[in-house]
């Protein structure tokens, strides 16, 4: 995170994402908590930025889904990039990572995993009017079986 702080999120690259470009992406964020909200939000408040998934941990098999398509379903409202809440119901600062795919003829962008601790954050920040000067400077470049951050 760069603004309103600087900040290292604990991230891991979801099975199956693509890497960033190179040099990585630095955006502004903005944090939704369903398909829904971000449905909502729209391409006018999506377009051009990172969407935190802050989704409520219900149960693995219905939460899951934010894994697997939120990529998907972000960047048919030009989303740059995902991050999305481990589907976990608790979080000891560490990322719950896993697989996720990309629908035809949807732009491809990269998605990671975010402890719960940080996605909370980001929705207080958002909450607190931060969003306007919150960016966070995404790298996920894919090395084979190696994933550097």
């Amino acid at each position: 995170m760069l603004i309103p702080r600087k900040k290292n999120l604990a991230l891991l690259g979801l099975g199956f994402s693509i890497g960033t470009p190179l040099g990585g992406i630095t955006a502004e964020v903005i944090v939704v908590d369903s398909f829904h909200q971000l449905k909502t939000k729209g391409k006018d408040q999506i377009k051009g930025k990172i969407v935190v998934f802050n989704e409520k941990f219900v149960s693995y098999g219905e939460t899951v889904q934010y894994r697997g398509k939120g990529a998907s379903e972000a960047a048919k409202f030009g989303a740059l990039a995902v991050m999305i809440r481990s589907i976990a119901p608790y979080s000891l600062n560490t990322p719950h990572t896993g697989m996720q795919s990309y629908e035809m003829n949807v732009t491809q962008i990269p998605t990671c995993a975010i402890t719960i601790e940080d996605a909370e954050l980001m929705a207080r920040l958002q909450a607190m009017g931060n969003l306007k000067r919150f960016e966070i400077e995404y790298h996920y470049i894919y090395l084979g079986n190696l994933m550097k951050f």
